[in-house]
């Protein structure tokens, strides 16, 4: 999986969160969004293999916390992971 397929999915992950705002606490919005924004900082500017797996696992955890309450943004989060891992990150 390339670049382009992890923009997708980080749009995806971001009308997700439009079209379940109303659901989601504030939080778990703002948790989101931070995490995208650090993903898309990790594309531009790779850090170190341990703020990468930090990252990785923040992902992992946040797609844990909303699995049952907001599987469809759970779902896009697996994505994202599956394709930073596909990436070798």
């Amino acid at each position: 999986m390339t670049e382009d397929h992890l923009k997708q999915a980080l749009t995806d992950l971001q009308e997700a969160l439009n079209t379940n705002e109303t659901q989601l606490s504030s939080e778990s919005v703002a948790d989101v969004n931070a995490l995208i924004k650090s993903i898309e900082q990790q594309l531009s500017y790779p850090d170190t293999d341990a703020e990468i797996d930090t990252l990785l696992d923040e992902i992992k955890g946040k797609a844990t916390s909303l699995e049952v309450t907001h599987p469809k943004v759970a779902a896009v989060l697996q994505q994202v992971l599956t394709i930073l891992n596909s990436m070798g990150l």
